[in-house]
């Protein structure tokens, strides 16, 4: 069940000298969704300005640092899982990630996307959800963004493992394994938008 909380709640591994998740939490947004000369088609994969559903990709190079920048729009229906693997595979292939670290990425995101599109909008209706990924040497942040009920699900206790699988609680496995795979994870609600932002250390 999602529940109202605070305006900010984070969680993270303790990593000494890790600054606060805040100063890199926008890194990604200059991305524009409307912007003609980096959209395209999904299905044709031709450049396309026109439906809501885009992909954006950008790389900017500062010193000797590069970052890719690539965010993504989704509709709140199952059949959309597909295109989140896709997209996750084809920024793994840019930025030569290890497999572990795209599969780790790509199932934290599924199981919060699954979430969200089960019980964020109750009312029902066609929603999006934008998901955006940035990723520079040695780290990468993923956000993900919906106008759903508020739910933050750093409250979801979790799972007691001791216990056989019949007599355990229903659900919370999905949100542990995010924690076990993320290194910090941030939650705020502003202006009627849930965001969660995961970091990893790669």
């Amino acid at each position: 069940m999602r529940s109202i909380i605070g305006p900010i709640i984070r969680w993270k591994r303790k990593r000494p000298g890790e600054s606060d998740p805040r100063n890199k939490a926008t890194s990604f947004q200059n991305c524009h969704l409307n912007d003609r000369s980096v959209c395209y088609d999904e299905k044709s994969g031709k450049i396309s300005n026109a439906g809501e559903e885009r992909r954006v990709h950008r790389v900017t190079e500062q010193g000797n640092g590069r970052t890719e920048t690539a965010v993504i729009r989704l509709a709140n229906h199952l059949g959309e899982l597909d295109r989140l693997h896709a997209f996750f595979e084809e920024i793994g292939l840019r930025t030569s990630w290890p497999d572990k670290l795209k599969w780790e990425l790509t199932l934290a995101c599924e199981e919060l996307l699954t979430n969200t599109i089960n019980y964020g909008f109750p009312q029902g209706g066609r929603h999006l959800i934008t998901l955006g990924v940035s990723a520079e040497q040695g780290l990468v942040e993923v956000s993900l963004e919906d106008e759903g009920i508020p739910f933050n699900p750093l409250e979801q206790e979790a799972p007691d493992l001791s216990l056989d699988i019949e007599e355990r609680a229903i659900g919370g496995l999905g949100i542990f394994f995010v924690k076990q795979t993320m290194d910090e994870i941030y939650y705020e609600r502003t202006d009627s938008v849930n965001r969660v932002i995961l970091r990893k250390t790669v």
